[in-house]
């Protein structure tokens, strides 16, 4: 499906205009296509693809990262050790109890090491590229790509992208697109 107010309706292979309907896989393949263009739009179906695929690639690490937590605090509770004060004249006094880290369960720190890599890798793959998607689907709602940047306000930032980036397609965000000559097509370099 295309948005038909749109002046050239974008071919299989034209990545410079938003793909209105796109399919999951459509979608994942234009995020890494584009994954530095920051001119231009994308509509809500590729934003919305990517981010649920991005969301599940990233639960699998963060289970296993979870896990290893919740083994390594359960090591730790249950191997506590008392610590004394010596008083001086033969007697202790308990203080408290000392406990292991969370680290020193060997599981734990390799559920942990991997789930924490993973989610790092994934991040450092995507980083990029999800900003200039993001940077995409707010031009294709009208509104800046700089607007990506409301979700560094602590708290009400990201819900204030989230509003934005959920705003459906305006005609006025073709502004963002790069200028249609005759001797420049409408599609990526």
């Amino acid at each position: 499906m295309t948005n038909p107010n749109y002046p050239h309706p974008p071919q299989n292979d034209d990545v410079a205009a938003p793909l209105y309907g796109a399919r999951i896989g459509q979608a994942i393949s234009r995020f890494f296509r584009k994954y530095t263009v920051f001119h231009g739009r994308a509509s809500r179906s590729e934003f919305w693809w990517v981010a649920l695929a991005h969301a599940a690639l990233s639960l699998i690490p963060a289970v296993v990262l979870s896990v290893g937590v919740v083994i390594g605090v359960s090591y730790a509770s249950s191997n506590q050790e008392p610590v004394y004060y010596n008083n001086g004249n033969g007697t202790q006094t308990l203080l408290g109890h000392s406990q292991p880290g969370i680290l020193e369960n060997p599981t734990a720190a390799v559920l942990i090491f991997v789930g924490a890599a993973i989610l790092a890798l994934l991040f450092l793959a995507t980083v990029v590229p999800f900003l200039a998607l993001s940077w995409r689907r707010l031009h294709d709602a009208n509104f800046p790509g700089p607007f990506y940047f409301f979700s560094a306000v602590p708290f009400i930032g990201s819900l204030i992208l989230l509003f934005l980036l959920a705003q459906p397609s305006k005609d006025d965000g073709r502004r963002f697109d790069r200028p249609v000559t005759p001797d420049m097509p409408l599609t990526q370099p």
